[in-house]
């Protein structure tokens, strides 16, 4: 006879075995996924104004902008310009010095905007604005996020070991787990990213990024979830990766790099002829063979394929017979179908494909995409590496 409480442990016990085999059923809710701590304190503002003109001009609009600032909870200092200053917005240790001027015209400038008298409520975002993220702007929409030029190169290196094993992305926060970040990285979360990640279907296909280095197959696992991530200082030593939803081009980490090297040079068999027939063959099997051809692993973007309303099991691809180079065949596949297909490069060098929709590969082009100086040597080590 089984009683309510053997009947409610062998339930329990039946849900544990259902979430281990089936992670993106209940992962959001049984794995604790932090959110991003506040990044840095709040700013002291130091605003200064230079004041030239009319004399009898001046009195009037500086009385003007005095008020203003006082309306607006600023406290404002307004010299006589007597062109000894330099204006400029730069942060200082923990306080932001704004030096501008006010024009001719009455009206303010400051940093890269221009700001008219009857404009409070622009001048008072944009002031809000340098006391919360600083001269750089919100941290977040900065190409580098806030980091140092050896910050970055740091983290760089730190994602640049390959993730030596298979990864199935079967929920985005078991993809994180299976690539063992280095322990100076943080994960958290953004408040869409968790909620997305509650409702991401598994992809039932494990991704070959056994050679692939940890930055760029962490992008690449969280893209198949309309997901990626950055990477900021963290208020209490070494790093975080916040996991946001987004694409190419919400500045994000790239997936994948422009390489040193030119293509032709780093990838030479992209660019020889080979022998093609095609009759009506399928994509995928088509984008396998010229991967596996010039030697270098093949990804797809299934997300954000999927997004623009491609189906890649219903394309087919046919060529009449003849020689043309993969990258050309690659190009014309790419070209009917609205998708872009171009190799690109991890942060330990390794050159990958990368099959993703025509939007997606023209923003990272735009984007820069070029690792800092220091890895050239491991893109060089790489190509010597090549038969």
């Amino acid at each position: 006879m089984i009683t309510n409480r053997s009947a409610a442990n062998r339930s329990a016990i039946y849900w544990l075995l259902l979430c281990i085999l089936s992670h993106s059923a209940c992962d959001a809710d049984t794995v604790r996924l932090p959110t991003t701590p506040q990044l840095h304190p709040k700013y002291r503002l130091d605003v200064r104004l230079l004041a030239g003109g009319n004399p009898t001009t001046r009195i009037k609009v500086v009385r003007e902008w005095s008020q203003t600032f006082q309306k607006l909870g600023h406290g404002l200092t307004i010299v006589n310009d007597n062109g000894s200053e330099k204006t400029g917005v730069i942060n200082t240790k923990r306080s932001v010095r704004a030096t501008g001027l006010i024009d001719d015209r009455g009206a303010v400038r400051l940093g890269r905007h221009t700001f008219k008298r009857g404009q409070a409520e622009q001048l008072r975002d944009y002031l809000n604005d340098l006391v919360e993220f600083g001269a750089g702007g919100p941290i977040r929409q900065r190409p580098t996020w806030g980091l140092t030029e050896d910050d970055y190169a740091a983290v760089l290196k730190l994602l640049a070991d390959p993730v030596g094993q298979d990864v199935k992305p079967t929920s985005p926060h078991h993809s994180i787990q299976s690539l063992q970040l280095p322990k100076s990285i943080k994960v958290t979360w953004s408040a869409e990213a968790r909620k997305r990640a509650l409702t991401s279907a598994a992809d039932a296909e494990s991704l070959p990024v056994s050679e692939i280095s940890k930055g760029t197959a962490l992008a690449m696992l969280l893209a198949q979830y309309g997901l990626g991530f950055r990477v900021m200082n963290h208020p209490r030593g070494g790093y975080v990766a916040e996991v946001d939803a987004g694409n190419e081009s919400s500045n994000l980490w790239p997936i994948g790099w422009k390489n040193h090297q030119p293509m032709t040079t780093a990838l030479p068999a992209m660019y020889r002829g080979i022998g093609v027939r095609l009759d009506d063959d399928e994509f995928e099997p088509v984008l396998a063979t010229v991967a596996d051809r010039v030697e270098i692993p093949w990804f797809v973007s299934r997300h954000a394929i999927a997004q623009q309303g491609i189906d890649l099991q219903q394309l087919t691809v046919s060529r009449r017979p003849g020689k043309i180079s993969p990258n050309r065949l690659l190009r014309s596949m790419a070209a009917r179908n609205r998708l872009g297909i171009a190799p690109r490069t991890d942060e330990g060098g390794k050159i990958f494909l990368w099959c993703t929709t025509d939007g997606e590969q023209k923003t990272w082009n735009k984007r820069l995409s070029v690792p800092p100086r220091d890895l050239k040597a491991s893109n060089q080590r790489q190509l010597d590496a090549r038969p």
